[in-house]
């Protein structure tokens, strides 16, 4: 994983956004043909990210789908299934579904309390994520709560 997150990073590196989805497509066709599941479905966390970046809804929601249906057949530790979450619910909130990535970032933050140090940075990552989030659903009150989390954590160098 590691090497195609470095090819597909040179890539975006030199403005070759295409280059990078297809080092992403063809790591992720290959796991999938071979089985290797936890493969794909670190895959697909990164296309989740990488389409959320480019703006790219109409890409993101085939491979949302099949994250989620990866989710259902791969067991990934609590830490490492909470970011996969967080990936999804960031990227459904940055395309106006700020309602369907509550959930997402409730489980993460649960999976997170099981599994991370309470001051671990990730944490902040996530409240600041959770406080966009409520907030596009004009939650004000708890998108404070959260963000003030998020900046607590981060005073603390987390």
């Amino acid at each position: 994983m590691d090497s195609i997150a470095a090819r597909a990073d040179d890539c975006m590196g030199r403005g070759d956004w295409d280059g990078a989805e297809r080092v992403f497509l063809a790591a992720l066709a290959e796991a999938e043909n071979t089985g290797e599941k936890s493969a794909a479905l670190s895959l697909c966390s990164e296309l989740l990210g990488f389409y959320r970046q480019r703006g790219d809804a109409e890409k993101f929601y085939p491979v949302y789908d099949r994250c989620m249906a990866l989710l259902g057949e791969v067991r990934p530790g609590a830490a490492a299934r909470g970011t996969i979450l967080i990936n999804a619910a960031t990227a459904l909130a940055a395309f106006g579904e700020a309602a369907h990535a509550l959930p997402l970032f409730r489980e993460a933050e649960s999976l997170y309390a099981a599994a991370l140090d309470a001051n671990h940075p990730r944490l902040a990552a996530l409240y600041n994520n959770m406080a966009a989030a409520l907030d596009a659903l004009h939650r004000p009150d708890e998108a404070e709560r959260y963000m003030l989390r998020a900046l607590e954590l981060a005073q603390r160098g987390a």
